[in-house]
Formats: C-alpha cells, structure tokens, sequence
C-alpha cells in the first residue's frame, strides 16, 4: 500500500472520529437540550450516540493500524520515541487524551 493511500485512509479515520465528536456536542446534544421534554428525544440522542460509538471505535482501530505504519513508512523507529520528531510526540499526547476522554 503506498504512503499517499495510508495517509489518506488515516485521515478520513481521524476526520469521521473527531468531526462526528464534534457533531454531537455541538449540534444533537444542544438539539436534544431543546427537545428535551419530547418524549422521543431522548431515544433519538441515545440511538445516534450508540450508532456513532460503532463509528469511533472503528475509526480509532483503523488510526491504530494506520498510524505505526505511517511511522515506518518515514524512517523512524517505532519502538523509540525519542527519534521522533517533536510535533510528532505532541500530536500522539492530544490523540491519548482524545482517546481518554472518549472512554470516559
């Protein structure tokens, strides 16, 4: 698989992960806050987040896998972190704790 196409492929993983998280905080869940006294709101609410659960969870598999591939693919050794570039570090602690936050 080329570079371009694992690039490409984490992308769309990471974009569907954190613009759906996105999505539902700022848009169903203020909608739900509005609708709250209908009495189908609160299933609507939990059957998106329970339907985007599968969603995140896929995306978040297919970064995993992506992502170390990605490291490879430029040359850096995967088992030392210290030979990573900095932005590099930086982005994987936002991602853990995105990741954090998604389990809590």
């Amino acid at each position: 698989m080329s570079q371009f196409t694992l690039v490409w492929i984490h992308l769309i993983a990471a974009v569907s992960w954190v613009g759906g998280t996105v999505f539902l905080s700022l848009v169903l869940a203020p909608s739900y806050r509005v609708l709250a006294s209908k009495p189908d709101a609160g299933a609507l609410f939990r059957t998106s987040a329970r339907r985007f659960r599968l969603v995140v969870w896929g995306a978040v598999a297919i970064l995993l896998l992506t992502g170390p591939l990605l490291v490879l693919s430029h040359g850096w050794p995967l088992f030392e972190p210290a030979r990573w570039p900095s932005p590099l570090g930086i982005k994987l602690t936002l991602v853990g704790v995105l990741l954090l936050m998604t389990l809590v």
